[in-house]
Formats: structure tokens, sequence, C-alpha cells
């Protein structure tokens, strides 16, 4: 073999190595996580929140745009009420509320409006479970994990709130769809804790 053979040879080995290592880089970037979860963009909403009123109170968060089955998405939404804003007409007691909208760049939108004191919700003092968390106590639960092998492109949402069903837990409810092909939809849901990771209700179509 010649030196020439030898330099073409080794020429083709490196573009196939550089190939199989972009590939490689490309694979492992693809599993990173993408967007942030909902502590992370609470952070930001909280600071927002105060500045809009001091005394705000927050009562619920939701995942928005591509919310994936890991716990983060690219847009949270968190809503909060301000209890100096009472307003009482017609005996009917309203409250200025807002959504803050904070994506994955942590820039914010708010959308403030008066709301009656039977849409505030109640307060959400203690929790202790981000998101991902939740996704992780969700996917290890052997109802949602079955759901997962057969859907695993399923759309993912998250909702953290206290419920007149759990009205003294701030809880996870992630919802699972998968609207299927030439099917009907096959759906799940779970319900956690988010205080200690119970699971407290599951159930999917499979």
């Amino acid at each position: 073999m010649n030196l020439r053979s030898t330099k073409t040879i080794m020429l083709t080995l490196f573009i196939a190595f550089l190939i199989l290592s972009g590939f490689y880089i490309y694979t492992q970037n693809a599993d990173e996580k993408r967007g942030i979860t909902a502590m992370e963009g609470k952070e930001i909403a909280d600071s927002v929140a105060k500045n809009w009123h001091n005394d705000s109170i927050f009562v619920y968060l939701g995942s928005m745009e591509d919310s994936d089955k890991n716990g983060f998405a690219e847009k949270w939404y968190y809503v909060y009420y301000s209890p100096s804003t009472k307003l009482v007409e017609n005996n009917i007691t309203r409250y200025e509320s807002t959504y803050i909208y904070v994506d994955a760049s942590y820039s914010t939108i708010m959308d403030t409006e008066m709301s009656v004191d039977s849409e505030i919700g109640t307060p959400i003092k203690n929790w202790t479970l981000d998101s991902v968390d939740a996704a992780e106590i969700a996917k290890k639960n052997p109802t949602i994990s079955s759901y997962l092998s057969k859907h695993g492109n399923a759309d993912t949402g998250y909702g953290l709130q206290i419920t007149d069903k759990y009205p003294t837990l701030a809880v996870w409810h992630i919802v699972y769809l998968d609207m299927g092909y030439l099917d009907a939809p096959h759906n799940a849901e779970i319900y956690v804790d988010a205080m200690t990771g119970e699971v407290l209700y599951v159930e999917a179509n499979v």
C-alpha cells in the first residue's frame, strides 16, 4: 500500500469519525432538557407579581407551549390575586387577578383582570416538588408507564392547584393525550401530592 492510499484511507476514517461524533452529540442534545421547569419560571413570576401588587398571592400554575413528559415546558403561566383590591358591588366580591406568562428565555407577559372571588382559587403556600419531580413520579407509576410505552409521543400538560377534591393539598395534575391515527384518542391522567409525592389518583385509557 503506497503513501497516497494510506492518506486516503486515514482521511476517509477521519471524516467518518466526524460524522459519527456529530450524530452522537446531536442525539445527546436531543435528550437534554428543553424549556424550563415550573419552579424556574415561578421565581420570575413571583418577582413580577410583587411589583404588580406587594400583597399578591399565588393560586395556580399550568404549562403551555411544548411541555414534555419530563416536566419541562417552553412556557408556563402563573395566577395571582391581590386581596387589597377587593371590590364589592351588588353583593358580588371581586379581586384584581393576573396571569403571568414566563417563557424559556424568561421573558414575561401579564394579563390582568377583575375576577369573582369564587373563581380565584385557594392560595398555594407549601409545595416542594417541581414539575420534573412530579413527572418522574408519574413515569414510574405502573399505569402511566404502561400508557407511555404504547403512546410515547402523547402530548403532556401540567397543572398545580388546590382543588375541591383535595382541599388541603397542593396537587400536581398531569394529563397525557395521544390523538391517535385512524383511531380513538387515548388519554391518561395522574394526581400527585406536591409535598409528599404520593400518587392520589391515576387512570389511563390505553
